[in-house]
């Protein structure tokens, strides 16, 4: 007795998905270890460290990282950071490509509900293979943000908020509690960031507008309230170090009057080219069916107003953590398009020559998704021995300014900030100790107010002057704000 053609189906997606999941864990833990990430990974670490010791949302970047953005998802993960401790930095290096993953499952199966396993495998292949997303969840230098899980979330809420509208339709288990998942999966995604809650109110304004929906309006109504209690939150965690939301709205009405058309060319050809392309195969796909599938519309349209944004924050790469989600929301609305439609034949057919020319796409992109060492491993060795020599001549309560990509070893919860951040550059005034490499030392700010504690063959520690007018000031602001405990000069 042969294998079945759907047990094929579920053993050539399993392969694929495992592969390229595969292939973006063993790349991000590759740069982890290596010393290849930096910054904001690390920040986010930062804060939930901060906030378990009572400090919330602090972080040596930006002072409070809530009054920045709304990252109540953030929040959520304390538990595991308080279980995982240093840890924390693998786990966030990997959640992402997990998470893809599940996806990838979730909607291979939901669609095969239908009763379709070939659209099943060709729309999940499809979603596997959105575009450089492969690339993109790589995160290069940054290691991880949040916001690329709001594509995945939004694929899911919205595919389970489709089966409890067809309820009726689909016999099973997962159908009665559809609408709880759903719930579940949009809060998960508008707690990402205010920005995701707010493109929340335009899937659910449309969804309703086409289909007249009590549910559809009860929806829209808790995105309303969700994304005022973001704004809200952000408005009470602001402080004098932070951006604001304003400040990128005044920039492009600066950009704007200045140069309208030129906010336009900021952006590069090919960010108009794939949503261009997107929108082309969405029309296709709605001609060859003839019919508007409403969750499919309501989706890519989320997914166009979240690239919109990329006009305030002038960032127009497809790659980027600002933009790679709208892409993906624009690919899952465009599968499920074709995979609703009765034509079942036509849309197989279009669906497989959509998966071969993603397919190709991922590959040539895939050779750079395995990072270049920046040196041996022996070099980097050495340079780990060096700096932990320094730094076990500091106070782990103390900031540190450190080399950007030597903060791996600071994930042990001792406090630092990215040089020249903590002296001249805000927040200023924090730092209580620099390392520098040798050849920068001829770049050490305010130099006056520190002074040589030790040196290496790689680093050189200077501490702090106990007096400084220059950067006695702004280190008062930042007290002013977060207390004197905040940069550890409580501590004897």
């Amino acid at each position: 007795m042969g294998v079945s053609k759907n047990t094929l189906y579920i053993i050539a997606f399993s392969i694929i998905n495992c592969t390229l999941t595969a292939i973006l864990i063993f790349s991000k833990l590759n740069a982890l270890y290596s010393w290849l990430y930096t910054s904001d990974l690390f920040m986010y670490d930062q804060l939930l460290n901060e906030t378990l010791k009572g400090n919330f949302g602090l972080e040596f970047t930006y002072g409070n990282q809530f009054g920045e953005h709304a990252y109540i998802f953030v929040l959520l993960l304390l538990p595991l950071k308080l279980l995982l401790g240093s840890y924390m930095v693998t786990f966030l290096v990997i959640m992402t490509p997990v998470v893809f993953s599940i996806t990838g499952f979730l909607l291979f199966f939901l669609i095969a509900t239908e009763g379709n396993r070939l659209n099943g495998f060709l729309g999940a292949s499809l979603y596997l293979f959105t575009y450089r997303l492969i690339e993109a969840l790589v995160e290069r230098v940054y290691g991880f943000h949040p916001d690329y899980l709001g594509g995945f979330f939004a694929i899911l809420f919205v595919l389970f908020l489709r089966i409890a509208d067809h309820r009726k339709k689909i016999e099973s288990v997962l159908a009665k509690w559809s609408i709880w998942v759903s719930a579940i999966f949009l809060f998960l995604f508008m707690s990402i960031k205010e920005e995701f809650a707010l493109v929340s109110i335009l899937f659910f304004l449309i969804l309703f507008l086409l289909t007249r929906s009590k549910r559809h309006l009860a929806f829209t109504f808790i995105s309303v309230v969700y994304t005022l209690f973001a704004f809200i939150f952000i408005e009470l965690n602001q402080t004098e170090f932070n951006r604001t939301n304003t400040y990128y709205i005044m920039s492009l009405a600066h950009r704007l009057l200045n140069n309208p058309f030129g906010v336009v060319y900021e952006a590069n050809v090919e960010f108009y080219l794939i949503i261009g392309l997107l929108s082309g195969l969405f029309v296709l796909g709605v001609y060859v069916s003839k019919h508007w599938e409403f969750y499919a519309v309501a989706l890519f349209f989320m997914g166009l107003f979240k690239l919109s944004f990329s006009y305030i924050i002038s960032d127009h790469s497809v790659v980027t953590w600002h933009n790679s989600p709208g892409i993906v929301m624009l690919t899952g609305g465009l599968i499920l398009q074709y995979v609703s439609s009765s034509r079942k034949r036509e849309m197989s057919i279009l669906l497989s020559l959509l998966v071969l020319v993603s397919m190709i796409s991922t590959v040539y992109y895939l050779p750079a998704q395995f990072h270049d060492r920046r040196v041996t491993d022996a070099e980097l060795s050495r340079r780990r021995t060096a700096i932990l020599e320094l730094k076990k001549a500091t106070k782990p309560e103390k900031i540190t300014a450190i080399p950007l990509f030597a903060v791996f070893e600071w994930r042990d919860g001792s406090r630092f900030t990215f040089y020249p951040r903590g002296i001249d550059v805000t927040p200023k005034g924090i730092a209580s100790y620099v390392i520098l490499e040798n050849e920068k030392i001829g770049t050490m700010r305010e130099l006056g107010c520190f002074k040589i504690e030790k040196r290496n063959n790689y680093y050189t520690l200077f501490s702090r002057l106990e007096k400084c007018a220059k950067l006695d000031g702004p280190r008062e602001k930042f007290m002013g704000e977060f207390g004197r405990k905040a940069i550890g000069l409580d501590y004897i």
